[in-house]
């Protein structure tokens, strides 16, 4: 039977990180089951939601993911997942979605709490929150700045 386990991977950023740790999964034959990522001023946090086909590998992936993860200064987190706890965000996320969209010549952090609480209020969640524009310069500001935030919503209000 194989094994579900949840991969995190936070730190400096660097080109072909990426590459580097699915690689070690692809020589295990690991199926990707989810996987996201952000990048915030050059720091990453990369998930990836992992089935390990033979469990038996699972010793040398997480030997090999922390002794990469320390070679680039990185912190790496792996948690088994339980079958069922899959099982029910696997059915849980096939519900309804909705996306939100923000608009402005800025956003603040009162905008995006006054939203991310009315979701919480319609018993939503929010799944991913993604900046659609380009970053905003603090010494040449543009004359009109436009700024777009959108927002992945699940569940039923």
């Amino acid at each position: 039977m194989s094994e579900v386990v949840l991969i995190n991977i936070t730190g400096r950023d660097r080109k072909g990180l990426d590459a580097k740790f699915t690689g070690i999964l692809a020589e295990y034959g690991v199926t990707i089951l989810d996987i996201g990522q952000a990048v915030i001023h050059e720091h990453i946090s990369f998930g990836i939601l992992a089935e390990i086909p033979d469990p038996r590998d699972y010793s040398a992936i997480f030997k090999d993911m922390l002794f990469e993860g320390h070679n680039m200064g990185l912190h790496i987190d792996i948690t088994p997942i339980d079958p069922q706890d899959y099982e029910k965000w696997v059915h849980d996320h096939g519900k309804e979605r909705r996306v939100i969209t923000l608009l402005g010549r800025t956003i603040s952090a009162r905008q995006i709490s006054a939203v991310a609480a009315i979701i919480a209020e319609n018993q939503l969640n929010i799944d991913s929150i993604n900046r659609l524009t380009g970053r905003i310069s603090l010494k040449q500001p543009q004359t009109n700045p436009r700024a777009c935030v959108e927002m992945s919503v699940s569940g039923k209000p």
